[in-house]
């Protein structure tokens, strides 16, 4: 068994990690590196690379402090998809297409021990399915009903709309890729204003058959 913490979630920065043990796998870069070193308790020799997202600065502001601490970093954004895998320690990661206002890509993981991972946030929805899944870390950014009517037709209304998942849509996706081999689902990058924690976890859990918890700071969950 493995160990997710969030390290950041949300507007302020993105970042997670996964450890199996032996090898840590950063996901996203929008806390700086000191704050991944405190929520490993320091062991920086055990992280075995970094996965990031997208451009925006809440998930990748960090990137290039994280590289020049001398750990491997994949921004397949840059590189327009060409490689769609990487192998870090013993997490084999491949990214996928996200529908975002920016080149956005979203990760499974394959860990021998773990199982599938998947990770996939800002992303209007997700047209993949994927086999298998043992953990599911993914955007539930807002509830459409809880959307500011002042914002209508404003470009902050667009980017919400256009480039993050709403609750209806993880529900979808969530039953589509449901499994006996399902064990968590983790909801993360939840808007503070326009999204209510509780309200996603009721609406969530009778959708699949295992426990659905929502990403807080510092939150560490066995995976």
């Amino acid at each position: 068994m493995g160990m997710l913490t969030v390290v950041g979630t949300g507007s302020k920065g993105n970042c997670y990690t996964i450890d199996d043990g032996k090898g840590i796998l950063v996901l996203d870069a929008g806390m700086p590196l000191l704050s991944i070193k405190r929520s490993i308790n320091y062991e920086v020799s055990r992280i075995v690379g970094c996965c990031v997202t997208h451009s925006h600065k809440d998930h990748s502001e960090y990137a290039n402090q994280i590289k020049n601490g001398g750990i491997r970093v994949w921004k397949p954004y840059e590189e327009h998809g060409e490689a769609r895998h990487r192998k870090f320690g013993d997490f084999d990661v491949y990214c996928f297409d996200c529908v975002h206002d920016v080149p956005c890509y979203g990760f499974l993981i394959k860990h021998p021990a773990m199982g599938n991972i998947l990770y996939a946030t800002d992303t209007e929805f997700i047209k993949y399915r994927f086999s298998n899944l043992r953990f599911i870390i993914i955007e539930c950014n807002y509830i459409e009903s809880m959307l500011d009517e002042d914002l209508d037709g404003t470009p902050k209304r667009d980017h919400v709309l256009t480039g993050h998942m709403e609750l209806e849509t993880v529900k979808r996706f969530l039953i589509a890729n449901d499994n006996d081999k399902l064990r968590g689902v983790l909801t993360v990058h939840l808007s503070n204003d326009n999204c209510d924690p509780d309200d996603v976890v009721c609406k969530l859990s009778p959708f699949v058959s295992c426990p659905v918890w929502v990403a807080n700071k510092g939150r560490q969950q066995p995976i």
